[in-house]
């Protein structure tokens, strides 16, 4: 049996997020002198793997160059999937390594619709001593969060500001767009 296409009986499908497509990789199976079909079932317990065929059946002892396509489905939880391939004909055997990571989405937060901006500036001009008070809006969104979003005023001068929302929390991890007011 003769496999062509893979480099040191190794496929990395490297790292893919939590629902993105499943990602192939491909190669050439070919044989001579066979007496048993080649079997390229993936064990069950490696669930994020398939390959297609399964099997290649010789035709009078030969198999012909047979192209085998191995796929990478991300699951639902973030892990690292390492596997030993038992790929066998007969008396041949060529453990293959398989492996691929799945990664929960990146976290990010918009403010006034610009991705991962970590900073709001507001102008509020001159105010009057003993004025009315000013407001000042952003929105602010998130999504992929896995934990509250904190705002903070900061500055020589924060004590004199106040938040009209301090935490947002995420329900199935986002925070739909939400106007925070400023007021000095």
């Amino acid at each position: 049996v003769i496999i062509s296409g893979i480099e040191n009986d190794a496929i990395d499908f490297g790292s893919i997020e939590i629902g993105e497509s499943p990602v192939t990789n491909t190669f050439y199976v070919s044989g001579i002198n066979l007496t048993n079909d080649i079997d390229l079932t993936i064990p069950a317990a490696d669930a994020l793997f398939s390959v297609s065929p399964t099997s290649i059946t010789p035709v009078d002892g030969t198999v012909t160059s047979t192209e085998v396509t191995v796929t990478y489905a991300p699951g639902t939880e973030a892990v690292t999937r390492i596997s030993t391939w038992p790929f066998a004909s007969g008396s041949f055997s060529s453990p293959i390594s398989l492996s691929g990571e799945t990664t929960a989405p990146a976290a990010h937060v918009y403010i006034d619709g610009v991705e991962d901006k970590n900073a709001v500036v507001l102008d509020f001009g001159a105010a009057k001593i003993g004025g009315s008070t000013v407001d000042k809006t952003f929105t602010l969104e998130g999504v992929n969060l896995t934990g509250n979003i904190t705002l903070a005023l900061s500055g020589t001068d924060a004590a004199q500001f106040g938040l009209s929302t301090e935490t947002l929390t995420p329900e199935d991890g986002a925070v739909a767009e939400t106007t925070i007011t400023v007021t000095y």
